[in-house]
């Protein structure tokens, strides 16, 4: 049987990263292919974020504020805001394109999410790095890896 939601369709990227919560599925494809997206945009809003309060506290860092430094910090504060929430909501995209990967597994989405979040805090608190990374490579390789479970 073809992976996908509708034989060989593939779903658009909104419905995959940001709609049906609690019911979506993502097959193999979808999954990279929202993966790929997911890395890109965060690590763009990321740079930019840290370019903006480089900018800002290179403009004050002789002490002296200017009126033209003050506006174009406040401008710089103000966007880097708007980039927060726009990671916030990437970072919520990613832990759902997850969650629709577990669940097209046949398991239950969000928990499976939070059981693989909790085991991974808990290896990275009180394990070597080698195993802590041991443990996200196995998480990563399951959900690369692993075929769909089946339908009925």
């Amino acid at each position: 049987m073809a992976e996908g939601v509708a034989g060989s369709e593939r779903v658009g990227l909104k419905r995959l990263l940001v709609e049906e919560i609690a019911y979506g599925r993502a097959d193999r494809v979808d999954f990279l292919r929202g993966l790929g997206l997911m890395v890109v945009l965060l690590v763009i809003t990321g740079v930019t974020f840290w370019a903006l309060f480089a900018f800002a506290e290179g403009l004050s860092a002789d002490g002296a504020v200017t009126g033209v430094a003050l506006v174009a910090q406040l401008v710089g504060f103000t966007l880097a805001g708007t980039l927060a929430v726009f990671f916030g909501t990437f970072a919520f995209a990613f832990a759902n394109l997850i969650a629709k990967r577990a669940r097209d597994l046949g398991l239950p989405g969000w928990k499976a999410l939070a059981v693989a979040t909790a085991l991974g805090t808990a290896f990275s608190l009180g394990t070597p790095f080698a195993s802590a990374a041991v443990y996200v490579a196995a998480v990563w390789l399951v959900l690369l890896l692993v075929p769909s479970a089946r339908r009925r």
